[in-house]
């Protein structure tokens, strides 16, 4: 409440709204579906065409609720992809997939497996005061927490996971229980090049100066997901180091 002005948080509330604020930071392909008009149709089919696999995304949504991973294969055609969609009767976007880095999917290959990064400007200097890994699990197509993933800290400085990862059932897993990878210690690749993504976007939008990150990490390097403006305090609080490091901005 302190560092966010909420007459601005509508950009990061709406996929559709943040994937046009931050289309520079994204580096895929989107498209917005209306609740009604066809005024951007002929964008989403140019997507749809473009791309084997799209994820359909409802503007509001939140915790990985509704979002589909859709095969044009299974379509006749793109027009009736865009049909499936539209018929729901809600804007929702359409992306790309992304293909997140080698060593990332090596973790888990079934979902993009993102790290959050809580970001807090002060005095024109944006912070980076916490990161967490993200981890899908069991077959789901997103990392969220609150639909199946796990979650673990990473140190916002190296990008090397403290901690065995956790569910919200309390499972604490030191492998990844359908790869068998590791999971403490892992090293999130190009992690610096990460920080410098988040500490740019910050500054986009300064009335909002308390933003948990969603990033993702392709072979190309780091890429916005989405961010949050109440970025996971279950997440934050989860008790894993007996002496957690608080920073304090006053």
């Amino acid at each position: 409440k302190r560092y966010n002005d909420r007459s601005y948080s509508h950009t990061f509330d709406f996929k559709d709204e943040f994937d046009a604020r931050f289309s520079e930071y994204l580096h895929r392909d989107w498209a917005p579906i209306t609740e009604s008009g066809t005024e951007d149709k002929q964008r989403a089919l140019e997507v749809i065409e473009k791309h084997d696999i799209i994820f359909a995304k409802p503007v509001d949504g939140s915790c990985g609720k509704g979002v589909e991973r859709l095969k044009k294969a299974d379509f006749e055609s793109a027009e009736a992809l865009y049909d499936y969609v539209k018929a729901y009767g809600k804007r929702y976007v359409l992306e790309e997939e992304i293909r997140q880095h080698e060593k990332v999917s090596a973790m888990y290959p079934g979902s993009i497996n993102t790290v959050r990064i809580v970001t807090i400007l002060k005095d024109d200097v944006a912070h980076v005061i916490c990161a967490y890994f993200r981890i899908g699990n069991s077959g789901n197509a997103v990392d969220n927490f609150n639909h199946g993933g796990m979650v673990t800290p990473v140190d916002e400085e190296t990008g090397i996971v403290k901690y065995p990862a956790m569910d919200k059932t309390k499972v604490v897993y030191e492998d990844h229980p359908v790869t068998g990878t590791h999971i403490q210690g892992f090293q999130f690749p190009n992690w610096q090049e990460a920080r410098a993504l988040v500490q740019q976007a910050a500054h986009e939008i300064p009335q909002m100066g308390y933003i948990g990150w969603d990033v993702a990490v392709t072979p190309k390097g780091p890429v916005l997901i989405e961010a949050n403006t109440h970025p996971g305090v279950v997440l934050i609080s989860t008790p894993y180091a007996p002496e957690p490091k608080l920073t304090v901005f006053r």
